[in-house]
């Protein structure tokens, strides 16, 4: 599986995103696009991501619970997986640097995956 991150906002820019910058006081989703190497949809697979400091692995608990997200109409379908961080979401981070990590559940492969920076102010 191929994962890169964004926010839901972020949708149709640029795929040169390499770190996101979200302010404490903001609840947004982070969103990480998958794309599976035989193309089909990976939306019955159980997903989770984890913030966690670099140079952390994250332990059990450091997931959360996220879910899928669909955008567009059959073959042209983009599928993302997203966590809403913030105050009022699954998870509130404090300032800081965090790596993303996801964890999808498939049979029989559940792919643990690091991806990119995202910077709380």
């Amino acid at each position: 599986m191929v994962c890169r991150i964004g926010r839901i906002g972020d949708v149709g820019q640029s795929d040169d995103i390499t770190m996101l910058q979200i302010s404490s006081l903001s609840t947004e989703y982070i969103k990480v696009e998958v794309t599976r190497d035989d193309g089909t949809n990976p939306t019955a697979d159980t997903v989770k991501m984890a913030f966690v400091a670099d140079g952390v692995t994250p332990a059990t608990g450091d997931f959360k619970v996220a879910d899928w997200q669909t955008i567009g109409v059959g073959a042209e379908n983009h599928y993302y997986i997203r966590c809403l961080i913030g105050p009022a979401g699954t998870i509130a981070l404090a300032a800081g640097l965090y790596v993303v990590w996801v964890k999808i559940s498939d049979s029989p492969e559940t792919p643990v995956k690091r991806l990119d920076f995202i910077k709380v102010i």
